[in-house]
């Protein structure tokens, strides 16, 4: 399942919620009397205002998955869901990242670590190449990875 499915899977779960679940519970918490002091109301209205925060939010994100679908993709460049093996110049050291929408860090995978395209290193790699030299500011300086291999979703 790739990004946008797991955005819109919780879409739905969350929309699901606002129609059918808390209107329920609404409706349970009306019949037990007086609103005014019926901690129950009070906290299904907290759960709605959460879901839709969250639902508008969640929205947004998968705007901007959809802006990056397999179909946009251009094979060999930096994109979301692009594994990418760098090399950093100041240590020597190899590291694969794959670059995701921050609601997506859920994986747990010893082979890779997962970055944002909204991190310093997410938006330095965007749009990069094999070969390509990228530059981050972090705040213990400036370090200078090597583009050595991408996978892009169609590798995949």
């Amino acid at each position: 399942m790739n990004e946008c499915d797991q955005l819109e899977k919780e879409i739905n779960k969350l929309k699901y919620e606002l129609s059918v679940v808390i209107p329920n519970d609404i409706q349970t918490s009306i019949q037990m009397g007086d609103l005014s002091e019926n901690s129950e109301f009070c906290e299904v209205l907290s759960r709605q205002y959460v879901a839709n925060i969250r639902l508008s939010q969640l929205t947004q994100r998968l705007s901007v998955c959809k802006e990056f679908a397999t179909h946009t993709i251009i094979p060999d460049v930096v994109n979301i869901g692009s594994l990418v093996r760098v090399s950093c110049k100041e240590t020597k050291k190899k590291n694969v990242f794959k670059l995701i929408i921050s609601e997506l860090s859920d994986v747990q995978s010893d082979k890779f670590s997962e970055i944002t395209l909204q991190s310093p290193l997410g938006k330095a790699l965007k749009g990069r190449k094999v070969k390509d030299e990228v530059f981050v500011f972090l705040p213990t300086g400036k370090v200078t990875y090597k583009i050595l291999d991408i996978l892009t979703m169609d590798d995949l």
